[in-house]
């Protein structure tokens, strides 16, 4: 009996010493994980300022193209708006309304339309 008993000690005891190792073991592994993770963090909270300044830097050259390319619409729609009025009045030269006028158009396009006008004029005297 006093056999078994210390059997069962020195097993006990080899149980304990194991899982010791295996503990230890485990810390190791903890330590160098945490060792690591230690490191990236480091690693990513000296390179944060530079990406966050990047960050910046791309937002401030966002806004500014969105500026530009806002301001570009802005003078198409103007310039459709000034084609449109062009295109109406050089549309009315053309028409048989004699009440459309010429005022607002480039000289050189006034002069070309009014004797394109007044030939107009003279055609539809001619035929009477």
């Amino acid at each position: 009996m006093e056999t078994l008993i210390q059997i069962l000690t020195a097993l006990l005891l080899v149980s304990a010493i194991s899982a010791l190792v295996y503990l230890v073991i485990v810390f190791i592994r903890l330590k160098t994980l945490l060792e690591n993770l230690n490191r990236t963090t480091t690693e990513l909270n000296s390179k944060l300022p530079t990406i966050l300044d990047n960050f910046q830097k791309v937002s401030e050259q966002l806004a500014d193209v969105t500026s530009k390319a806002q301001s570009q619409f802005e003078t198409i729609q103007n310039l459709t708006e000034t084609f449109q009025s062009y295109f109406q009045r050089v549309k009315g030269v053309f028409s048989t309304d004699s009440s459309s006028t010429l005022e607002g158009l480039p000289s050189g396009l006034t002069k070309i339309f009014a004797l394109i006008k007044a030939i107009r004029t003279v055609i539809t005297k001619l035929k009477a």
